[in-house]
């Protein structure tokens, strides 16, 4: 690989030819309306563990054509490569990588470097990206927004994550990991994603001021929602999709009809909301408020029923514990609160050091997890002490986190346009062992028998087990043989658990 080395007081081959081009020594060069490259990376930035280099790929596109791409390493140690490309309007430029100057590849969990495009008017950007070792815990990367991501929602089967940036939506294939669908149709940043419970519907608000819904089959808008006076930060659908609820920075939350697309009713803060959420069972929905207050709302009277204080910044983000208990508070104060539902207490208050931005809780509502800066934060909902700790993988501050609905996976959003996927093997227990009655690791024909022998009976019969009233509604019929038949055939060799 070439460095780009020269001797002291020297002018390197790459530099002189970007001065070639530079406006202020080639006055004959067009300055105005100037628009500088954009750089893209389209190859993954994960590296397997003694891995000696790399091979990274972008897409580097200018209107006016391109000049030159440079290559650098952080911390600064000077140029590393430099490839000219030939007035290109578009150019797919690969970059073999094998460390910082004293520093291999393998000597590093991660690695950032600095990327240059320079057109043929001389404009120029600089854009820092990161190389990550899989030790880290990272199982994959999404390259395709251009700026920051604001929300990721996995789907209800977990084979999809949108995730809204810039005024478009982007949907992945989880198991291709390859963009699959652009939403378009916003006229500013898209704030938030959900999809309803079905998954065949994706709502997005927008700081256009806009709610719309999206047809998962066919990707195309088939609803814009219209009534917000300032931008929306947050949408949640109910938990039997009939409803949506949008908080908006004109201090309301409204809640829409989704069959008639139209809004049933206006519940009022003091503040901006930037944040709302459904309690499982659909009859509270909670809201966050920059006046750091999160309120809490009766859905069938749509009135508020309390007031949940004790927050010294605004709230970003609301989630409910899986089983409705427990509500999850994150705020710009640097902390996440845990309120009591029945009691309407505050709980626990567990610590960062920085704002807060995003909360979820794990599927089996065991684990929390936290975005605060460049961090996210892993904390037992039990022992309410942090369990780990995933820093340094962004150069950004996280926007939003999302489990997968089985819960073997974190997805992560940052403002850097960074979408990561985490392994949470080691910390959650996927949802699917549940069902393995016999212990075997998985759910299969053993347990099938296990469970048919419990089939209809309740609390009040001799016999009963609480293991297999899979929904927990105090007797084993057919709700919870669609339980069981959701995770039949799953194993955990099959996902790369350990059973331990």
């Amino acid at each position: 690989m070439s460095y780009g080395g020269v001797p002291r007081n020297a002018l390197s081959v790459c530099a002189a030819k970007f001065l070639f081009v530079h406006p202020y020594f080639n006055p004959d060069i067009p300055t105005e309306d100037a628009q500088p490259p954009t750089i893209k990376p389209i190859s993954s930035r994960l590296y397997p563990t003694g891995s000696k280099n790399i091979s990274i790929q972008f897409r580097i596109s200018d209107p006016d054509g391109l000049h030159q791409v440079l290559l650098y390493n952080i911390p600064w140690t000077g140029l590393r490569t430099c490839q000219g490309l030939n007035e290109e309007k578009t150019a797919i430029v690969q970059f073999d990588y094998d460390g910082a100057e004293g520093i291999g590849l393998s000597d590093a969990l991660l690695h950032q470097i600095l990327v240059m495009a320079v057109d043929t008017r001389g404009n120029s950007v600089l854009k820092e990206f990161r190389l990550w070792d899989v030790a880290l815990g990272i199982i994959a990367d999404f390259q395709g927004h251009v700026s920051g991501v604001r929300s990721v929602a996995f789907s209800p089967d977990g084979a999809t994550l949108a995730s809204g940036a810039e005024a478009s939506i982007k949907l992945w294939d989880i198991a291709t990991r390859t963009e699959i669908a652009t939403l378009e149709g916003h006229t500013n940043w898209v704030e938030s994603v959900a999809f309803s419970p079905d998954g065949s519907t994706l709502a997005s608000g927008s700081t256009d001021g806009t709610v719309k819904l999206w047809d998962i089959a066919t990707r195309t808008e088939i609803a814009t929602l219209e009534g917000h006076t300032h931008w929306v930060g947050s949408v949640a659908f109910s938990p039997d999709g009939s409803t949506l609820a949008s908080g908006s920075w004109d201090g309301t939350v409204k809640l829409w009809d989704i069959a008639t697309r139209t809004n049933i009713a206006t519940l009022r803060h003091r503040r901006s909301v930037n944040a709302v959420a459904f309690s499982p069972d659909g009859s509270t929905l909670a809201s966050g408020s920059t006046d750091g207050t999160v309120k809490l709302w009766d859905i069938a009277t749509r009135t508020e029923i309390a007031t949940l204080e004790g927050h010294t910044h605004w709230v970003g983000s609301v989630a409910f514990s899986p089983d409705g208990s427990t509500l999850a508070s994150g705020s710009w104060d640097g902390t996440v609160k845990l309120w009591d539902i029945a009691t309407r207490t505050n709980i626990a208050t567990l610590e960062h050091r920085r704002s807060v931005n995003t909360v979820a809780f794990s599927p089996d509502g065991s684990t929390l997890a936290s975005g605060s800066g460049g961090v996210i934060r892993l904390w037992d909902i039990e022992t309410r002490m942090e369990i780990a700790t995933h820093g340094g993988a962004f150069a950004r501050v996280i926007r939003s986190v999302a489990f997968s609905p089985d819960g073997s996976t974190l997805a992560s959003g940052a403002a850097d346009g960074v979408i990561l996927l985490w392994d949470m093997s080691p910390y959650i227990t996927p949802q699917f062992l549940m069902s393995d009655f016999d212990g075997d690791g998985a759910v299969g024909f053993p347990d099938f028998l296990l469970f048919v022998a419990q089939f209809g009976l309740s609390q009040t019969d001799e016999g009963y087990d609480a293991r297999f009233d899979l929904d927990g509604d105090g007797a084993i019929g057919f709700g919870d043989f669609l339980i069981f038949a959701s995770h039949f055939g799953k194993a955990v060799s099959s996902l790369g658990y350990s059973s331990g």
